[in-house]
């Protein structure tokens, strides 16, 4: 019996394989794709079985953007369980794809390619993916797929890949829509007339922005291309366009974006001059940088009383923009920058110092790889217009759909950007406040992440936990006689920081600078300030030398913070040398402390520099600190020349 039980498991499993696999399903490889009809009925079909070719195409990675729109999310690159489908492109070269529909219970991603020879991947040439849709889907799986595309030739065939998010699986719902071709436009509402505070804009006659505020854009949305176009501002108040403050007849190119702006004046009276209301049109917008790495920046005059403008670099007096106009946009296109925040400087045509400086804050957002509108908007002079908005510059939050005011002024570059300008720090001073949100780095800068012994990408006690420069300042100390110090940025003011101490040959050459010790997080987390903080102990240095502290930003992370040197002491050197013991620590209300003399003095300090206690050490040797809240102190012994600093923690 216990045999032929055996037997029929047996059976069983062998059959069930069987079945499994014939449950592939006949569209799992290009070549049996399944033909869908465009605007025919939603195609329901399972992944469960499906598989991947060992070879199989999947979109490119290119970093750019929100890349769950433009590729696959997370850049996944592996194909797990696709299945394909063919369309044939209709005659306006425009399709939807679409899995957000009631029969989809998958996490979808899909991709659209062209071959000439669908048994031949190295054929496939990449035209377009999506992973999620762009608002999270409300009637199937919340990371359904929607794309919409134009621009493909009429009657050619393209290939539908369809792949389960992580190998996500279950019944997949698509459908296949011809479409109207379109382009995205970002409509910029930069019109100081306070009449119109608020308008309509309608293209040929419907309502694509409703209630636009001076001051907001709409962000890039789908509007009609490839056709003659009216488009309309219209009063916020409108029921059609009937009776348009201002009109554009436009046929927009379905194969470019565009950022269109309105400026002037509706008013008859009230402003000098009065320029008229219209639309200023820029085609070729980016959304994104098309450099991983880099910012693309597209400046638009939009002050009707002010003249033409130079821009100008104020650190390095380059001209950035030549001879922007009311109205217009730079001539030039965006204009590259790699990330590195500048002062603007607005002169007029002739290079007159407008006095017009602003901060563009560009530091630690280069990886985002974005492209954006700079707008100058308001007035120079507020008083013969209708006591408007003064002049200012405004970056054009395209996601949000808002101004952000520049800061006016020059950028505030901290002094210790460059080694060779490193500030000082006393030992045993009170810690310093700095800030390095406008730090930046040197060519070649050097970086602690060569340590010897030490992995940067896993070791955040003895090295820097990211392995990359960001936004560096640099201090010097001199060493104290232990030649031990303590670095500390973990106080109540403070972002997450990396510290490096280094010996430099020549602050100009930075093959020079040899790093003695490094941290990114203090061991067991900083309680005071933010947990990331550094701490560190580094001893063998030489009384009376200099040596440097290099600072950086976790992952460019930046803002103010205090850092402070403290002597560490190490251990008897001579019978003069300074010993010092505490115990307990950590202690509740009475420390004793063993070393130093009786002339000793000692001092207890928070994490911020205050003091709180300074008395002498007394013949008991013993100081109550049952008045401290529990933390973490600094305790100093000041005798014999010398001083001895420990931290000295309450409980």
């Amino acid at each position: 019996m216990k045999t032929s039980l055996q037997s029929l498991v047996t059976l069983l499993l062998l059959v069930t394989g069987v079945l499994s696999a014939y449950a592939q399903p006949s569209n799992d490889q290009p070549c049996n794709a399944l033909a869908i009809e465009l605007d025919g009925d939603i195609v329901a079909v399972d992944n469960s079985d499906a598989s991947a070719d060992p070879n199989e195409v999947s979109p490119p990675v290119t970093g750019i953007g929100n890349t769950c729109i433009t590729e696959w999310c997370n850049d996944e690159s592996e194909v797990q369980n696709s299945m394909w489908f063919t369309f044939v492109a209709p005659e306006s070269g425009a399709v939807i794809i679409n899995t957000c529909v009631d029969t989809n219970e998958v996490d979808t991603q899909v991709a659209i390619w062209q071959t000439s020879d669908c048994a031949d991947y190295s054929s496939y040439i990449f035209v377009i993916a999506n992973d999620d849709i762009a608002e999270a889907c409300d009637n199937s799986n919340a990371y359904s797929s929607y794309l919409l595309i134009d621009g493909l030739n009429a009657g050619e065939t393209y290939y539908l890949q369809l792949d389960g998010y992580g190998g996500e699986e279950g019944m997949v719902g698509i459908e296949a829509l011809s479409a109207q071709p379109s382009s995205r436009v970002n409509f910029i509402h930069n019109s100081g007339d306070a009449a119109i505070s608020a308008v309509d804009i309608r293209i040929n006659g419907v309502l694509y922005s409703d209630d636009l505020e001076f001051q907001t854009c709409t962000g890039y949305i789908d509007v009609p291309a490839d056709v003659l176009s009216n488009i309309t501002i219209n009063p916020s108040t409108s029921i059609d366009d009937s009776a348009p403050l201002a009109s554009l007849e436009y046929t927009l190119n379905s194969s470019e974006d565009y950022v269109m702006t309105i400026v002037g004046i509706s008013s008859e009276t009230g402003y000098t001059p009065t320029q008229p209301l219209t639309i200023a049109v820029y085609e070729g917008a980016l959304l994104f940088s098309p450099v991983a790495g880099t910012l693309n920046v597209l400046f638009q005059h939009g002050v009707t009383d002010a003249p033409t403008v130079d821009l100008m670099n104020g650190e390095t007096s380059e001209v950035i923009v030549n001879d922007l106009e009311y109205g217009g946009y730079t001539s030039t296109g965006y204009i590259v920058n790699d990330g590195e925040s500048f002062s603007l400087m607005v002169t007029d045509e002739d290079g007159n110092d407008l006095g017009l400086n602003y901060c563009i804050p560009l530091n630690g957002i280069a990886d985002l790889s974005l492209a954006f509108t700079v707008v100058f908007s308001g007035f120079m002079n507020p008083s013969t217009n209708s006591d408007g908005q003064p002049f200012g510059v405004y970056f054009v939050n395209q996601f949000e759909g808002t101004f952000q005011e520049l800061t006016p002024g020059m950028c505030p570059f901290p002094d210790n950007d460059d080694i060779c300008d490193a500030t000082n720090l006393i030992v045993n001073d009170p810690p310093v406040l700095v800030n390095n949100a406008f730090a930046s780095v040197q060519e070649n800068e050097s970086s602690p992440v060569n340590l010897g012994g030490n992995d940067p990408e896993s070791d955040c006690l003895f090295a820097w936990c990211d392995g990359s420069l960001e936004n560096t300042m640099w201090f010097t100390f001199t060493a104290p006689p232990s030649g031990g110090v303590t670095v500390s940025t973990c106080f109540g003011t403070s972002i997450d920081t990396q510290v490096a101490v280094c010996e430099v040959g020549n602050c100009a050459d930075f093959s020079s600078v040899t790093y003695l010790g490094a941290n990114d997080d203090m061991e067991g987390g900083c309680e005071g300030g933010n947990q990331f903080a550094s701490y560190f102990n580094v001893t063998g240095l030489t009384s009376g030398n200099t040596y440097y502290v290099h600072t950086d930003g976790w992952e460019g992370e930046g803002g103010e913070f205090e850092i402070q040197v403290t002597e560490y002491f190490v251990g008897v050197k001579n019978e003069t040398a300074l010993s010092l013991e505490i115990y307990p620590n950590p202690a509740n209300d009475i420390i004793s402390i063993s070393g130093g003399d009786i002339n000793s003095k000692v001092e207890i300090r928070d994490m911020q520099g205050k003091l709180l206690i300074s008395e002498n050490l007394s013949t008991t040797r013993t100081i109550a600190i049952d008045g401290l809240a529990n933390g973490i102190y600094t305790i100093t012994v000041l005798g014999q020349g010398q001083n001895k600093t420990a931290k000295l923690i309450k409980e």
